[in-house]
């Protein structure tokens, strides 16, 4: 997980535009992103390599929950 001020739309490649993070406008919101699944990025034999298909994540709905509660 990560606790960023930056939304993911401003970390989103696409979105910025050509623009680098350090140029972004932090904001005073702490954005809390918990990942469910995180997908294998190959380079097992050059970093040209593709991702195995075993640890290749589809694109299908996915659903979790979870629960902060304090200490």
């Amino acid at each position: 997980f990560s606790a960023l001020h930056f939304s993911q739309d401003q970390l989103d490649r696409e979105v910025r535009d050509g623009a680098h993070t350090i140029d972004l406008e932090r904001s005073e919101q702490v954005f809390l992103n918990v990942d469910w699944k995180q997908m294998g990025v190959g380079g097992d034999n050059s970093w040209g390599a593709r991702t195995h298909s075993e640890y290749l994540l589809r694109a299908e709905p996915m659903k979790y929950s979870y629960v902060i509660s304090p200490l």
